[in-house]
């Protein structure tokens, strides 16, 4: 009976370090979504989205046309 009471001290602490590491998981998906959020609320991200999709255009004046329509 002694044992039985030990093992059960024992996984009490595991589901205390799942609750931690979920919890830790947790906050960094809300604050990388409240980045995302910010960024895209002040422009910022559009900016570095139209830097990023412009910069293989740039190399080839022939294609104006064709970066008109893709980066519509």
């Amino acid at each position: 009976m002694v044992v039985k009471h030990c093992l059960a001290r024992d996984r009490s602490g595991q589901a205390t370090v799942e609750y931690a590491v979920l919890l830790v998981a947790f906050f960094t998906v809300v604050v990388g979504l409240a980045a995302i959020w910010r960024a895209s609320s002040t422009g910022k991200l559009l900016e570095l989205a139209q830097e990023s999709c412009s910069h293989g255009f740039e190399m080839s004046p022939d294609l104006d046309a064709w970066k008109d329509i893709l980066l519509f």
